[in-house]
């Protein structure tokens, strides 16, 4: 029977902080993405005459009319009166001498509820693969006086029991797996760490400890913050002595713990503290992080993932070697060590990567504790061993660029082999940011030239799926490198690919994209949490935006429980990739440290609603990237806003001030900024013209980084004085002499559309549009200009003692100074700009827009 057809299967997310299990919960766990619409009818049902019935602590695990299966029912424990049984899963060829290894499951529910059927998927899993399986009945505990210590000892009495009766139910006492669902998962840590709890009738010379831990969505956690029913008085009481989290010590059995990255029930910030504590006292534990809430594993595909997985776990223990079923139980220690399986590999490590040279490069991956791994490239070779959480790392000694197509062998013994091919190495660029960034090449006017050139095999581009994430993740999800061939052209980043094209024309060598962008998302997001908390003007920013995303799960469930349609949710999914440092941890941090150039950067559209933070957090983020890298002060290459023309009066003037934010990450070592206010497009926040963008970016790279003899900056403000009503501006990065671009007297708002608009000029009869004068106690006046050699004369009848001048200063407009090389001018002001102080509440940081801020953020 599948989780679609057995309700029963779904009870685990129904273990939620603060509610009653009841039908708004299922709900809510469906619209994070796991329970069919199709079941909910019948669940309502189902589910609302099950939490409505009457608890006790004297209950034990219900037993529903829908079928359950199993091989054997058998009395562990007879307790208050009742019988608490076993249910065997047996594999096949099963008889009671052999020395299997066995897996037992404990069922979630809040220690309030649950059945025996959650675990039927996992064990029948299990039990194909040659191990015993065991699912355990336990006490329930009275919901309204909510105290899992019986459950706790039930749960040990049956790990004690299994094990000293290991003989006669074919298992090997040293080979013994717990796990479980929420609650389950709780009770199987709880044998391994909690030191108490301890029923009186136990045999305690007999050990309730584990010698391996699986467990999904486990409630580890019940502190007082984000720990389950921490407020539950008998926990609160004692919650250390309940908390796994509050027990972890050397010694512990190897884990393997699967967490969803929205789950309120088990929180992911929760489950990343015990792991990292776990591998602190030297335990193995692997964290893996999915999308989607408490129910996330109940459904299919998701499920048969993860319980393929914990299989993988269980033969990377070696407790699986194969063979045949009489190899099996005679037990691992009889039989010879075997290499184990191929070691996996980060999911950037596929066929057709591209590797940076003249830089030590590090290749990374997991196996099974204490396996030796081995990988070749180029004739280097390099052996590690897996850690004691399953982790391992090589670096090659620094390579010479090549074209060369190569294998890269990754080894683990005679039996585990992985090979990746045309493998060459270049120059690798990360390239991220928001929409402008994300566009692709398909969607760009320049698709039809360049879908028509030839294959270039040296042009490739790392592509992947978006991924937010609650805490830093390990590992994307898999992506693959592709070839700059017609197919393959039009999934490139439009920037990122004539950035690439013109750095490979430029340096003749093989050029690696990696592409991590999200439209409509702040700069916040993409920066880590530890980095936002560091500065507390930037906390409150992240702790804004946090509030937020809590706020907008609770609005989802509280508008599905009154009947609200799920594809209208007051908090789509998408909005969690605004959350601060939701992108970080999904789609930056699981690129650590792959070996790289620098970064290209397009991005500051979602942070014009209020612009004087951006320049705190963008140079914050460069320098987060640039400590966690750890490849020292690496090349930033960023863009500045195209500039668009606003809607609302309450927004005028901030693209202009996010631009001179952006600008101060020059201030920044090893930093560039490409202007593109020529790009701009009236009423369209995305103008199409990425050439000139990705092309400029490029100049940048090769001028600044390889030393190219190019011009890479337009003309750059240098300084002004005052001669009577004129004020004279100086220059640097001329490019051979200042010129004036022409002005059309006609454009269109929207490139794509035939409607035109005649340009209407802020300085009619000047040479050069853009310029402003302002006096002392003045406001700030447009003025006329003109080019004077490598200076520019500005002034204006309006402004007859002036003190200050800015050029650029408006979101839209026709700023016509350029340099001989073609570069435009940066917009600039000769005062100095002072971010204004973050609100105390934070309200304009959060992770939301501004309302009016919507225009700004057209997808």
């Amino acid at each position: 029977m599948s989780a679609r057809d057995d309700p029963d299967s779904f009870q685990a997310s129904l273990d939620e902080p603060s509610y009653p299990l009841s039908m708004p919960q299922l709900v809510s766990d469906r619209i994070r993405g796991r329970v069919p619409r199709a079941l909910l009818a019948s669940l309502s049902i189902f589910v609302c005459a099950w939490s409505l019935g009457p608890t006790s602590a004297q209950s034990a695990t219900p037993k529903p009319a829908v079928p359950f299966r199993a091989d054997e029912e058998l009395v562990y424990k007879n307790t208050d009166g009742r019988e608490l049984s076993l249910y065997l899963y047996k594999p096949e060829g099963f008889h009671a001498d052999g020395k299997r290894p066995a897996f037992v499951y404990m069922h979630g529910g809040g220690w309030a509820g649950g059945t025996l059927h959650q675990g039927m998927d996992l064990l029948d899993t299990v039990r194909d693969r040659g191990m015993v399986g065991i699912n355990v009945e336990y006490r329930l505990a009275d919901e309204k006086n909510l105290d899992p210590a019986r459950c706790i000892e039930d749960a040990k009495s049956a790990l004690r029991f299994i094990r000293s009766r290991a003989a006669d139910l074919g298992i090997d006492p040293g080979r013994i797996v717990a796990g479980g669902h929420s609650a389950g998962g709780h009770l199987a840590a709880a044998c391994a760490l909690l030191p108490t709890f301890d029923a009186a009738s136990d045999d305690l010379s007999v050990s309730c400890k584990p010698n391996a831990l699986a467990l999904i969505v486990p409630v580890l956690d019940n502190g007082p913050d984000k720990g389950y029913k921490h407020e539950a008085p008998a926990i609160k009481a004692n919650l250390e002595a309940y908390s796994p989290a509050h027990n972890v010590a050397a010694g512990a059995p190897p884990t393997i713990i699967f967490a969803g990255n929205q789950d309120a029930g088990a929180a992911l910030s929760c489950l990343q503290r015990f792991s990292d504590n776990m591998k602190q006292a030297g335990n193995a534990c692997e964290l893996l992080v999915y999308e989607g809430g408490h129910g996330f594993a109940n459904d299919s595909p998701v499920k048969e993932e993860v319980n393929g997985r914990i299989v993988a776990f269980i033969r990377q223990l070696g407790w699986l070697p194969g063979g045949s079923v009489a190899e099996q139980e005679a037990g691992a220690e009889a039989l010879p060590q075997e290499p184990g399986p191929s070691p996996t590999l980060a999911p950037i490590f596929c066929d057709r990567m591209v590797l940076q040279r003249d830089v030590a490069v590090p290749v990374w991956g997991w196996a099974r504790p204490g396996q030796s791994v081995t990988v070749e490239f180029a004739g280097q070779k390099k052996t590690t061993t897996a850690t004691a959480s399953g982790t391992w790392i090589v670096r090659f000694d620094p390579m010479e660029a090549s074209a060369e197509g190569r294998t890269l062998g990754i080894s683990a013994g005679p039996n585990g082999t992985l090979q990746l091919q045309d493998v060459v190495v270049g120059e690798v660029w990360f390239c991220a940011g928001q929409s402008n960034m994300e566009v692709r090449l398909a969607g760009n006017p320049e698709i039809s030239v360049e879908r028509e050139l030839p294959t270039n095999p040296h042009l490739r581009a790392f592509v992947f799926p978006k991924h937010f994430a609650e805490a830093p993740l390990e590992k994307t999800r898999e992506g693959r490198w592709l070839v700059a061939d017609p197919k393959g052209r039009g999934n490139f980043f439009a920037v990122a690919y004539f950035f690439g094209k013109e750095v490979q024309r430029g340096l003749n060598v093989p050029v690696g994209l990696i592409q991590s962008a999200w439209g409509g998302t702040p700069v916040q997001a993409w920066t880590s949490r530890e980095k936002l908390m560091a500065d507390p003007e930037m906390n409150v920013i992240a702790e804004a935006g946090l509030e937020r995303y809590r706020e907008g799960l609770l609005a989802n469930e509280r508008f599905l429980a009154e009947g609200g349609d799920p594809k209208r949710l007051p908090w789509p999914e998408w909005q969690n990739a605004k959350v601060p440092s939701f992108l970080f941890n999904g789609m930056v941090h699981p690129f650590m440290p792959y070996a790289m150039r620098g970064v290209i950067w397009y991005q500051g559209e979602h942070n014009t609603g209020e612009p004087w933070s951006y320049a705190k957090m963008f140079t914050a983020m460069i320098q987060d990237w640039r400590g966690r890298w750890r490849m020292g002060d690496f090349p930033f290459y960023f863009c500045q806003l195209p500039g668009v023309k606003t809607r609302d009066p309450r927004l005028e003037g901030n693209v202009a001030i996010l631009r001179g934010m952006q600008a101060k990450a020059l201030e920044l070592p090893n930093t560039g900024m490409a202007v593109t206010y020529d790009t701009a497009e009236e009423e369209d926040n995305h103008p199409r013209n990425k050439r000139p963008v990705g092309e400029r970016l490029a100049r940048l790279a090769l001028a600044k980084t390889f030393g190219k003899p190019i011009e890479c900056h337009g003309p750059s403000y240098a300084g002004m004085s005052v001669e009577g009503r004129r004020v004279i501006v100086r220059f640097d990065h001329v490019g051979g002499g200042l010129m004036a671009r022409t002005i059309p007297a006609e454009y269109k708002p929207i490139s794509s559309k035939p409607e035109t608009k005649p340009v209407v000029r802020k300085s009619p009869g000047s040479q050069l549009e853009g310029f402003q004068l302002r006096s002392r106690d003045g406001v700030w006046e447009w003025a006329e200009a003109r080019i004077e050699g490598a200076t520019v004369v500005v002034e204006s009848k309006r402004v007859p003692q002036p003190v200050a001048v800015r050029y650029g200063w408006s979101d839209f407009g026709f700023f016509n100074l350029f340099n001989q090389a073609g570069l435009p001018a940066p917009p600039f002001s000769s005062e100095k700009l002072e971010p204004s102080p973050v609100p105390e509440n934070g309200s304009r940081h959060a992770c939301l827009p501004t309302p009016e801020v919507a225009f700004l953020e057209r997808r």
